[in-house]
């Protein structure tokens, strides 16, 4: 409207030149019928210029003529009526963050939305919603919100669907195996809501949720019980191992000195041949030959020294490495 004022004050000033002919200064005639085509020609500048509009890509133009929207118009140079104003909206994915850092999102401070849960704890829940305004839905949002329809729709839904889901999930699972469920669920919501005003939700992302400090303690105070638990599951495992050998070593000291003493013999068990110390009533000590007795004091001796006592045992022996001193 101020384009067709100025305009009108113009082109009255050259009607007016055009009218009078010339006016008198200091008491001499001055001619103005000759320049009245400036105003004149001003004018219709400012009305071609004030009726050019250009739509630039990613946007998506709207007129509004005495308050009433027109049909959008596309990118490129439009000719408008001047007294049409054309309100410009951007089609591009726009996000929109509420986040509990005071340097992210679109509103200073701690934006993140506070929840109640299923078992009646609050979260704190920082988001990003990726959306767009279609090129069909500029008219409808100009007629019911205008151009700032983000704060008029965009952040109030936002927050009331997401404070809405969360009363259906727990405060741990929204933290750890519910959290793409709750996600999908608000994408839901949010294109149920959206879908009213033509605008299309791309995603949703979950950024952060933070608990109440109890419940960090009750969870902290769980995973170091079960680690507790497994520590204990380990040990008793290894104490059953110990065990084991134990026993098995025991066994072969056990089997060991009964074939000393009664001998042993081979028999096949699961397919495998296998010695099998006798027992003491079916002893047998043919085994017990002085080469045998050699051999066994031969080891006895190697051991000796190879062990990491400092004794020195001096044992008279003949040639055939029979002792010549009985030790009692």
């Amino acid at each position: 409207m101020g384009t067709v004022v100025i305009v009108a004050v113009l082109w009255l000033l050259a009607l007016v030149a055009l009218s009078v002919g010339k006016i008198t200064i200091e008491h001499k005639a001055v001619p103005i019928r000759k320049f009245a085509f400036v105003p004149l020609l001003l004018g219709i500048f400012v009305l071609v210029t004030a009726s050019l509009t250009t739509v630039s890509a990613g946007e998506v133009g709207v007129p509004v003529t005495f308050g009433t929207a027109g049909e959008a118009l596309d990118p490129g140079i439009h000719f408008v009526a001047p007294w049409t104003d054309v309100r410009l909206l951007s089609t591009k994915t726009a996000n929109y963050t509420m986040d509990s850092n005071a340097t992210e999102g679109q509103h200073q401070g701690n934006d993140a939305v506070v929840a109640h849960t299923l078992d009646n704890a609050d979260v704190s829940i920082d988001s990003t919603v990726l959306y767009h305004l279609p090129r069909s839905a500029g008219k409808g949002i100009i007629s019911k919100t205008g151009t700032d329809y983000e704060e008029k729709v965009i952040r109030p839904t936002i927050r009331n669907v997401i404070g809405d889901v969360a009363t259906g999930f727990n405060a741990t699972e929204l933290a750890s195996n519910k959290r793409s469920a709750f996600e999908a669920e608000v994408l839901r919501r949010l294109e149920r809501e959206f879908e009213k005003y033509g605008l299309t939700v791309e995603s949703v992302k979950v950024r952060k949720i933070v608990l109440p400090q109890g419940i960090i303690d009750s969870i902290n105070a769980k995973i170091k019980s079960t680690q507790e638990l497994l520590n204990l599951q380990v040990q008793l495992q290894q104490a059953g191992v110990n065990a084991d050998i134990q026993r098995t070593i025991a066994k072969a000291t056990a089997d060991a000195q009964q074939i000393v003493a009664c001998g042993a013999h081979v028999d096949v068990v699961d397919g495998k041949q296998v010695v099998i110390p006798n027992q003491k009533d079916h002893c047998d000590q043919t085994q017990l030959t002085p080469q045998y007795l050699q051999y066994i004091y031969i080891q006895t001796l190697q051991k000796i020294a190879e062990s990491k006592s400092n004794s020195t045992i001096v044992i008279p022996f003949d040639s055939k490495l029979t002792p010549l001193l009985n030790v009692k």
